[in-house]
């Protein structure tokens, strides 16, 4: 019974994805993490150079609650972990 529980414990996925984060946020220039929902439309850019996006703004009381952020600013990392991490 024990084992089963240490096999599916989500403590390095977390850990991993907190080292993501205070990489993200201490490099130079601070990489943000931009859910696709908020994307509205992308331009081309050179090697380098920062993005330029457009964002999707939501009138007052229709923005989707902070936990839904959350969540896809999680899969995001999630998606990062599985094709450059691992």
């Amino acid at each position: 019974m024990l084992k089963k529980g240490t096999l599916r414990c989500p403590l390095a996925g977390n850990y991993i994805s907190d080292q993501l984060r205070l990489i993200f946020s201490t490099s130079q220039p601070p990489i943000s993490l931009t859910p696709h929902y908020l994307i509205n439309s992308k331009t081309p850019v050179d090697a380098g150079a920062p993005s330029q996006a457009s964002y999707r703004t939501f009138p007052a009381g229709t923005e989707p609650h902070s936990s839904f952020r959350a969540l896809q600013e999680e899969r995001i990392l999630t998606e990062f972990k599985e094709s450059v991490v691992a």
